[in-house]
């Protein structure tokens, strides 16, 4: 079940339809039931996945292609670096120590 669902569940359960609330209370009364459903849950922010090591290569590169050739667009950069990349792998050279750009 979602946060959402158990919140309105509750939420239902609580409050009284023949009473008149006032703006604060009903806010108060909805901040209290979120944060007893969030933290019976136990929902974890998730954390952001640390970049691989493609990642990393892309970022570097990308940029100091697109200044070399500023008019190719982003699919034909993303592709080069991608060419770069599986190029070095084939040859067993670590990606990050070839220089791509001496001809």
């Amino acid at each position: 079940m979602s946060i959402t669902s158990e919140l309105i569940i509750k939420l239902k359960g609580t409050i009284d339809i023949k009473r008149e609330y006032s703006c604060n209370e009903l806010e108060k009364i909805i901040t209290d039931i979120y944060e007893h459903v969030y933290n019976n849950k136990k929902y974890k922010i998730k954390s952001k996945r640390e970049p691989t090591n493609y990642n990393i290569f892309v970022k570097k590169h990308y940029s100091i292609l697109h200044k070399m050739y500023p008019f190719l667009s982003r699919g034909l950069i993303m592709r080069q670096c991608g060419i770069m990349w599986r190029t070095a792998k084939e040859n067993s050279i670590d990606p990050f120590e070839w220089d791509f750009y001496s001809i």
